[in-house]
């Protein structure tokens, strides 16, 4: 099942700079990118799986990208 993360621009780059470059977590955040019309915010849609990985990597990278990851979780349960 899909999940749809929306985080803002600011917050996705961080996450990704906390990020190790070589890990996983990284990896999704790369790759599922999907196009925006507003600059100010990243959509990420990738699988439950996925994104339950990134609420792993939130709590010990990057704290404040924890709660677009759990509210994008939230939509799909």
């Amino acid at each position: 099942m899909n999940v749809e993360i929306e985080i803002s621009s600011e917050d996705y780059d961080k996450f990704l700079a906390s990020c190790d470059t070589g890990s996983w977590e990284h990896s999704i955040l790369m790759s599922t990118i999907v196009p925006s019309q507003d600059d100010t915010t990243i959509a990420i849609v990738c699988e439950k799986e996925e994104a339950v990985r990134l609420v792993h990597a939130a709590m010990h990278v990057y704290p404040p990208a924890l709660t677009p990851v759990t509210e994008g979780l939230g939509r799909i349960l």
